[in-house]
C-alpha cells in the first residue's frame, strides 16, 4: 500500500509530529515492506524545516530517512520558509499545492490512500483556498455532496456527524 501524505502547514507542528510518529506507525501488521509513505512537500522547505527543528532526517532527491525509516518524497514547486507560529500566504500556498498533488496521486493510482497533515485555515485562505477544510476539498474533487470525515486511534473509530463550518472564522 502507498499512502500520499500532504505536508500541511510548514509553520505548524504537522511535519514534526509526522516524523516522530513514524516509530509508532509501523507494527506487526504495517511494515515498511507492505506500506510506503510518500510525503508531498517542496524539498528546500523540508530541509529548512528539518534544520530548524533539528530532527535527525537525511534528505535525498526522492526520499528521506528518519533513523532507519524511509519516506518517499513527491516534490512541490512552492517554497515556503518555515516560520513557526506565523501565518503566511506561502505556507498556505504550499499546503494547498501539497494536498492537491496528493489527491492527484490517489486519482492516478500512484497512491492508494491520502493522509493529510494539519493546515492553517487562515494561511490557506490567504492563498486562495475556498473550502472550510480538507474534507470539502476532497469531496469536490470526487463530486461527492455527502463526505464523511473519519478519525481513528488504535481501535477507536469516530465518524463526524457534521462537517466544518467556516462561517465567521476568518475575515477574507
Amino acid at each position: 500500500m502507498k499512502i500520499a501524505v500532504s505536508c500541511g502547514d510548514v509553520n505548524g507542528i504537522g511535519l514534526e509530529c509526522f516524523f516522530k510518529a513514524l516509530d509508532n506507525f509501523y507494527s506487526e501488521y504495517i511494515t515498511p515492506n507492505n506500506c510506503q509513505l510518500l510525503l508531498v512537500v517542496e524539498s528546500k522547505t523540508l530541509k529548512d524545516y528539518v534544520d530548524k527543528v533539528q530532527i535527525p532526517i537525511k534528505i535525498f532527491t526522492d526520499y528521506a530517512v528518519y533513523y532507519d525509516i524511509e519516506v518517499g518524497l513527491i516534490n512541490c514547486e512552492t517554497y515556503a520558509k518555515p516560520e513557526f507560529g506565523i501565518v503566511t500566504k506561502q505556507a498556505g500556498k504550499l499546503a494547498q499545492e501539497s494536498v492537491l498533488k496528493a489527491i492527484d496521486y490517489v486519482q492516478q493510482g500512484k497512491a492508494d490512500a491520502l493522509l493529510t497533515l494539519p493546515i492553517s485555515k487562515e494561511a490557506v485562505y490567504l492563498a486562495g483556498w475556498r473550502f472550510p477544510g480538507h474534507t470539502e476539498l476532497i469531496a469536490s474533487y470526487y463530486n461527492d455532496t455527502n463526505p464523511l470525515m473519519i478519525l481513528f486511534a488504535g481501535k477507536l473509530r469516530v465518524a463526524l456527524v457534521s462537517i466544518h463550518s467556516a462561517y465567521g472564522m476568518f475575515q477574507i
